[in-house]
């Protein structure tokens, strides 16, 4: 009759499973249930009552009539049950301090019932958390401490045996109906942490960031603690920031710049994880087809004016040009991309271009040098290292007379001529609001496409008076 019982809840549990899953539009291997079908009230109780269920045939029953033999197969049926429970409700409330401690629980009791190791390892964890003062921890790691304490005595009665068997069954449905609960908030948690991994420091990161942090204070206010790291412009250092952020537990991560969101997709595919800053997310991410949703645990922002247009602003700003020098970066993927496809615009038009490209801040000069010595007119796309390096490149193009076309608005403001430009911190600020809809649980990372900000058509009033060139109309002088 037990084993008829369990079957049936066993059965009943893994039909609540399935009507879960055939809800899902996209179920990711890695989040089994979502936080709106698991919030069915419907479903949460059948869920539920399963659980119970299977909690008090194992626990309950002397299945073999054998208290100590029956001792290591209910409690690994309760290690089992306990993982595949806390796996559905970590997809709910990830990371809360109820769920870590409702698995330590159901861990230690799965493994540890009758370890050698059981009693010397709670000790220690007993005495870091008192030098912590995490007094709900203690509490917890002295319950169970006694439940083992209890099992291990080989002269255990069977009416004892049963009161235990009772006391574990009360105390792991009470811990999966806390963390069930506490999955089924809504999302909210105190506060917030976030983590914002910036690639260098220039005008146009720095305004991204600022729009960022300026809109998550706008929700939150004091219930957001942001981690600002600069990632000194090195692939390596942004790695080991974006692994910090995950060994820190941050609840959501901004990359700001293509280096910044490669390593970040590489440390984690669990934690959400905003771009900003981001020109081409298909070529970052090496994505084929991108059609304008990562998926996964990636959303974010895109800096990408239309490349067509900022080919036409050269032959409409300079129609006599016939030599264009595309000056980019070599590590910078994305730089790459809009000098290649501004390159098939042009010779659509009828304009010769050549590629120079420097490998990093070092080799920059004698390339710039060499392509404002062999072009009438020069184009550099969004592109961090020359938005670092903006003066090195105005000190050779200006003296040189050789006018230049940049891909955003900082680079322009300092070498040059015009720009289809977008507010970086307009940019950072749409970010901000996508991370506010994540962590409300209002929006699902994994659907939300890559979002865009319009362009506004503007020139350097102060290099154009120098080269002697009369700004076109439309175009707005930068502030």
């Amino acid at each position: 009759t037990c084993f008829r019982l369990h079957n049936v809840t066993m059965r009943t549990v893994k039909r609540c499973a399935l009507q879960t899953v055939e809800k899902l539009p996209e179920p990711s291997k890695h989040d089994i249930f979502t936080k709106e079908s698991f919030c069915d009230l419907k479903f949460f109780f059948r869920f539920l009552i399963g659980i119970g269920l299977k909690l008090l045939i194992i626990l309950h029953f002397d299945f073999l009539r054998e208290p100590h033999s029956a001792v290591p197969l209910y409690a690994d049926e309760c290690g089992s049950l306990g993982f595949v429970a806390f796996s559905t409700v970590s997809s709910v409330s990830k990371n809360t301090f109820s769920t870590r401690c409702a698995l330590h629980l159901c861990y230690r009791v799965k493994r540890s019932v009758f370890g050698k190791k059981f009693l010397a390892l709670f000790r220690f964890k007993v005495l870091t958390f008192v030098v912590q003062g995490d007094i709900f921890n203690i509490v917890k790691r002295c319950i169970t401490m006694c439940i083992v304490i209890i099992h291990q005595k080989k002269d255990l009665k069977v009416n004892t045996m049963k009161k235990s068997r009772k006391i574990i069954a009360l105390l792991l449905t009470a811990v999966l109906i806390c963390t069930a609960f506490a999955g089924c908030s809504g999302g909210k948690k105190d506060v917030y942490k976030i983590g914002v991994c910036q690639l260098v420091e220039h005008d146009a990161l720095d305004a991204a960031t600022q729009g960022f942090v300026d809109a998550l204070k706008a929700e939150f206010g004091d219930k957001v603690e942001i981690d600002i790291q600069n990632g000194q412009n090195d692939s390596a250092t942004c790695a080991a920031i974006a692994n910090q952020f995950v060994s820190n537990n941050v609840d959501l991560i901004l990359a700001n710049a293509t280096p910044a969101l490669q390593a970040a997709a590489a440390a984690t595919d669990t934690i959400p994880i905003l771009g900003t800053s981001i020109t081409e997310y298909g070529v970052a991410l090496q994505l084929k087809d991108f059609n304008g949703t990562v998926g996964g645990n990636i959303s974010g922002t895109s800096d990408l004016a239309p490349l067509d247009q900022q080919a036409a602003m050269v032959t409409e700003w300079f129609p006599e040009a016939k030599n264009v020098g595309l000056l980019y970066c070599s590590g910078e993927p994305n730089s790459l991309y809009q000098v290649n496809e501004v390159a098939k615009y042009l010779k659509e038009a009828g304009v010769s271009t050549k590629m120079y490209s420097f490998a990093d801040s070092n080799d920059l000069s004698a390339i710039c040098q060499t392509a404002a010595d062999e072009s009438d007119v020069i184009y550099v796309p969004t592109d961090n290292t020359v938005a670092s390096n903006k003066a090195l490149i105005d000190n050779i193009c200006r003296p040189a007379k050789v006018p230049v076309i940049t891909g955003e608005e900082g680079i322009c403001s300092g070498c040059g001529v015009a720009t289809l430009s977008i507010s970086y911190y307009d940019l950072g600020y749409t970010t901000g609001k996508m991370a506010i809809k994540i962590l409300k649980g209002e929006a699902d990372i994994s659907t939300m496409p890559i979002e865009y900000t319009s362009v506004t058509k503007k020139y350097n009033a102060a290099i154009c008076k120098d080269l002697g060139i009369t700004p076109l109309e439309g175009y707005e002088p930068i502030a």
